[in-house]
């Protein structure tokens, strides 16, 4: 039984550096690069924790914590920025955010506060989420766009990933999903 973390973060090299950090035995980690597709993926995932970061290209991570706590009431936050100052801290928390990171980001801190938000929270939502995708309906604009990159990129999924925005990672889970080799 896994648990899921939604990661909203812009920055490719950084939304996989997190993703590979805290992926692991009972930790599984769901990625987006804009503040549309997280809402969606945390309406569809109910993810056990969201870590996002302020400035994303289409709007700001402070929308997600709101979203969140209104939708998701309970699931812990954490904010991540590289422009830190103490009035974005001060809206996050009133957002709904338990801590507030700057980066370059401490690996070992992060990871402790999702262990120790983790433990407090049952598994039941992800349990619930995970037979919400098994019946989600698939979205079929979602598989022409798959497909479009691959024929323009002569199949090559590193490259189609690129082309979408998409981390190679989302990119096959997209794949799996809509059953294309």
């Amino acid at each position: 039984m896994s648990r899921t973390i939604l990661i909203l973060e812009d920055e490719p090299d950084i939304r996989e550096l997190l993703a590979i950090a805290l992926d692991g035995p009972g930790m599984r980690c769901e990625l987006s690069g804009h503040l549309a597709e997280a809402k969606t993926l945390a309406q569809r995932l109910k993810p056990d924790f969201v870590l996002t970061d302020i400035n994303v290209p289409d709007g700001s991570g402070l929308d997600l914590l709101s979203y969140v706590r209104e939708h998701l009431p309970g699931t812990p936050c954490v904010v991540i920025t590289a422009f830190g100052d103490m009035d974005s801290a001060i809206k996050a928390m009133r957002c709904g955010a338990i801590d507030y990171l700057t980066k370059p980001i401490n690996l070992k801190e992060l990871k402790a506060v999702i262990k120790d938000q983790l433990k407090e929270r049952p598994h039941q939502t992800v349990e619930m989420a995970e037979s919400e995708v098994a019946d989600a309906p698939v979205d079929s604009d979602d598989k022409v766009a798959l497909l479009n990159a691959l024929e323009q990129t002569r199949w090559n999924k590193r490259a189609a990933a690129d082309l979408m925005g998409l981390s190679y990672r989302q990119f096959r889970y997209r794949l799996e999903k809509h059953g294309i080799q």
